[in-house]
């Protein structure tokens, strides 16, 4: 079960502890939109590629970019975690 933000920062028994909360909340948004936004450019790369094999070869190529695309988007998220 997940909680909102307001029951979060609700908890938070003093001052310190909520902007402690507040800044991760907002550094985990910015993370999420960041790899939010690389994976749909990926999926329609994907996208692509699939409508491309139904109608033409070399529209195979447009997979080659989705895989070191999603590369970088686990990567961004390991380093912005903290765990890289």
């Amino acid at each position: 079960m997940t909680k909102s933000k307001e029951q979060l920062i609700a908890n938070c028994t003093n001052k310190h502890d909520r902007k402690l909360i507040i800044k991760d909340l907002e550094k985990h948004e910015k993370i999420m939109n960041k790899s939010h936004t690389l994976t749909l450019i990926a999926a329609f790369f994907t996208f692509i590629g699939f409508a491309g094999l139904l109608f033409n070869d070399y529209f195979i190529l447009s997979f080659i970019p989705v895989f070191p695309l999603m590369g970088i988007v686990l990567f961004y998220n390991l380093k912005e975690s903290g765990i890289v």
